[in-house]
């Protein structure tokens, strides 16, 4: 009969304690102390477990509104601080491949159009140029470029374009090189039979302009 009492016991309050196996066999005053001794008391009632289980209930509410907002608060940071780079953008830079490209030296502007192609994981862009040109050897001398990208439209409401400011250099990490070429050579596979080096144009501050979502709508991203 009591081992009937504590196959109960052990189903009513499985939930917090694992009885022993093998349970041991005592009279009725035995098992009362026994059950005292494993949950520091005696039973709990129906009522007291219902408002135990309320009780966790709210707990776990309330922390997964905290994770909720949370992550919201973590996103509306991310975005304040513009530590990701719109995809609007992004795919702006990736359907078009001509760029103009602005030098310095001496306090003497220049520019230049190049085809490139963009990393997106290192938002840089990538293009060939003869280390003869006068792009190639400003930007050897003085690494602070700015350039342009635009949509050739008379249409108001469609004009996009992006302005940018960045560092030129040559890709002197294996890895990095070799990714620049890949992406460089699927975009443009003629560019296998060309024998000049590959520049990477690290993007530092940019601003895309898209009339499409609001005249003079500007989208700001910046490195820092």
């Amino acid at each position: 009969m009591f081992d009937a009492q504590i196959g109960r016991g052990a189903k009513q309050f499985g939930k917090y304690v694992v009885l022993p196996e093998p349970i041991p066999r005592f009279g009725q005053v035995g098992y009362t102390a026994y059950t005292k001794q494993l949950f520091g008391g005696n039973q709990r009632s129906a009522a007291g477990r219902a408002e135990a289980g309320k009780k966790e209930g709210e707990e776990l509410a309330q922390h997964e509104a905290k994770i909720v907002w949370m992550r919201i608060f973590a996103a509306a940071i991310l975005q304040f601080l513009n530590v990701e780079i719109d995809k609007r953008i992004v795919q702006f830079l990736k359907k078009h491949h001509v760029c103009t490209l602005a030098t310095c030296r001496d306090g003497q502007p220049w520019c230049a159009s190049v085809f490139y192609v963009l990393l997106e994981e290192e938002t840089a862009l990538v293009f060939t140029s003869d280390p003869a040109t006068r792009h190639s050897t400003e930007g050897l001398l003085n690494q602070k470029v700015a350039g342009a990208i635009a949509l050739e439209t008379e249409i108001i409401g469609l004009i996009r374009g992006v302005q940018f400011s960045g560092i030129v250099t040559e890709p002197l990490d294996s890895d990095l090189k070799k990714k620049a070429l890949r992406a460089y050579l699927k975009r443009f596979p003629y560019a296998i039979l060309n024998n000049s080096p590959l520049w990477i144009c690290t993007i530092h501050e940019l601003k895309f302009t898209d009339n499409r979502l609001g005249f003079g709508k500007k989208l700001h991203w910046s490195r820092d």
